[in-house]
């Protein structure tokens, strides 16, 4: 079950990655050589880099890939490190749960308003709908982390 979850959100950053890419690609192209204007471009571009970020945050997390200060810790004794890998993990797993929790609370937010994007009329809840997706991920992945740090004891 793991491997589809993971094979899934590294898909998904992907082939939003690509389409944004592309689309940006293409409406430069449609700006200054073919002199017509592809409207939703841009809106379109932003909406796949949410996706995109968003799934890439949980990977990272999941890889251990994210942003640290490792110059600090290393100057600790051994004993000094493992302490401060075992809070940093779960100060991790609890930063993202709290964030999980307010992205679902800001999907019921729009999902109420009826709001929509204002060139592709997509419904924002739907565009959105990627941060409680990939912030559900990314705490998953952290309190997986957080057990896998644990677990491992003294075999730092």
């Amino acid at each position: 079950m793991k491997k589809i979850v993971y094979k899934f959100e590294e898909n998904i950053t992907i082939v939003a990655f690509i389409f944004m890419t592309l689309v940006v690609c293409w409406s430069v192209l449609c700006r200054y050589v073919f002199k017509i204007s592809f409207t939703m471009g841009e809106e379109l571009s932003r909406y796949l880099m949410v996706y995109c970020i968003y799934f890439g945050v949980s990977v990272g997390v999941r890889r251990k890939a994210h942003l640290g200060v490792e110059a600090f810790v290393s100057m600790l004794p051994q004993k000094g490190q493992k302490f401060i890998g075992k809070i940093q993990v779960i100060m991790t797993a609890i930063m993202f749960a709290i964030i999980f929790v307010l992205s679902i609370l800001m999907m019921i937010q729009f999902k109420s308003t009826g709001q929509v994007s204002t060139m592709m009329r997509i419904p924002m809840y739907i565009i959105y709908l990627a941060l409680p997706i990939g912030l559900g991920l990314s705490t998953f992945h952290a309190v997986e982390n957080t057990i896998m740090e644990f677990k491992k004891g003294d075999d730092y």
